[in-house]
């Protein structure tokens, strides 16, 4: 769902986050206390987007691995 990620900035508690911060992109975990967690800062977009994707790939098997649900769906 999109509750789970904000591409564009956009700060919404639960959520990882893709930011441009002038001149860097960062990518973090907003939790639900409002803040940052986890960030990571990258020169390029390119980066970013590959470290955001990487961080859901691995999330997504590390659930298949254990069970459990990725964005709402149960996976086996």
């Amino acid at each position: 769902p999109l509750s789970e990620y904000s591409l564009d900035g956009t700060l919404l508690p639960d959520t990882m986050v893709i930011s441009n911060n002038y001149p860097l992109w960062e990518v973090f975990y907003y939790n639900e206390k409002n803040e940052k967690n986890d960030v990571k800062y990258f020169d390029s977009e390119e980066d970013a987007y590959d470290n955001l994707y990487n961080k859901f790939k691995k999330s997504k098997e590390i659930i298949q691995t254990y069970g459990g649900n990725w964005f709402g769906r149960k996976l086996k």
